[in-house]
């Protein structure tokens, strides 16, 4: 039977070739946007990353200084109930008791005393020395440990921009490849 439609029509190859080399242009371009895109939002974004470094620096300074405080606030605590202790003792006992702590602090303070004294007086340059030495030392290694982690970002920034670029690089070949090739074809079809 006959259809009522009328004739049906067929796009011609030459036609749809053509829709197929301006989507592939179109694709192309696209992928150029993105490409720019992406390089630009991975270079802000390392630049950002750079400025976020010394806030975590910082926080590990508060942590120490939190872990530091709760420490103190212990030991506080313990000191408090040794006066508490202290306090229910009889006036005698507790006098004595001070009385030996004292003794030992005093004993342990002459015996550092001492040792200074001879160190000192056997070699005073020595003794000057040891200190600034280790200063020195102190400085130069935080030194090196800023530059070899300042070091170790900017290589992770570079390695991380070469794979955005190679990649953006890869996509922009590929559909610039599949652009030529549909074009090849059309023409060869004409």
């Amino acid at each position: 039977m006959p259809s009522n439609q009328g004739p049906q029509h067929k796009p011609s190859r030459s036609s749809l070739f053509k829709r197929i080399a301006s989507f592939s242009d179109t694709l192309s371009f696209i992928a150029g946007i993105i490409t720019v895109i992406a390089t630009i939002s991975v270079f802000l974004f390392s630049q950002q990353s750079n400025t976020q470094q010394p806030t975590t620096v910082g926080t590990k300074e508060l942590e120490e200084l939190k872990s530091q405080a709760t420490s103190l606030s212990k030991d506080l605590e313990s000191l408090k109930i040794q006066v508490q202790a202290l306090s229910q003792v009889p006036d005698e006992s507790q006098v004595a008791i001070q009385l030996s702590r004292l003794e030992g602090i005093v004993a342990e303070l002459e015996g550092r005393e001492s040792k200074l004294e001879e160190v000192i007086l056997d070699n005073p340059a020595k003794a000057l020395e040891m200190p600034l030495l280790r200063r020195d030392l102190d400085n130069l290694k935080d030194s090196q440990e800023q530059n070899l982690i300042a070091l170790r970002q900017g290589i992770d920034q570079v390695y991380d921009l070469n794979k955005w670029l190679l990649g953006a690089m890869a996509i922009s070949i590929v559909t610039l490849a599949v652009s030529n090739l549909l074009k090849g074809k059309e023409k060869e079809k004409e």
